[in-house]
């Protein structure tokens, strides 16, 4: 747990320098594209933009057990990133959170082999 929590830290670290880096972007969108649409699309005047990244990142574990067999489990420890992004527009602003998953660990667990072995779920849709 020491070491998961030591590269949590490390990864939360490297990705907050990342983004004070980026900090504020300037960019500039179409007219065309704010409406839609294959025919509008990178069309029209150009709209300046400024994207502005929080320094702040959310990190948190997510665990998650899967079916991998008749007597295997898959484990995965994902560590999840949080960012938010802020958009403005003239006249206009907005946010979105950005998240991203990062596989920190995975590992098979394999059960004892069972003697008979029955999927009455897959039975079930079968017999409809």
């Amino acid at each position: 747990i020491a070491k998961v929590n030591s590269l949590k830290s490390e990864i939360s670290a490297d990705v907050m320098k990342s983004m004070s880096e980026l900090n504020t972007q300037r960019l500039s969108i179409p007219v065309g594209t704010l409406f839609g649409g294959e025919l509008l699309t990178g069309r029209g005047p150009k709209l300046p933009l400024k994207l502005m990244i929080s320094n702040s990142v959310l990190s948190e574990f997510k665990n998650s057990f899967d079916e991998a067999g008749i007597n295997q489990t898959r484990h995965e420890i994902m560590l999840e990133l949080t960012a938010d992004i802020y958009v403005v527009l003239p006249g206009y602003k907005t946010s979105a959170q950005v998240k991203t998953n990062i596989s920190v660990a995975e590992t098979i667990i394999v059960g004892k082999v069972p003697d008979t072995y029955a999927d009455l779920n897959r039975l079930d849709q079968v017999l409809r």
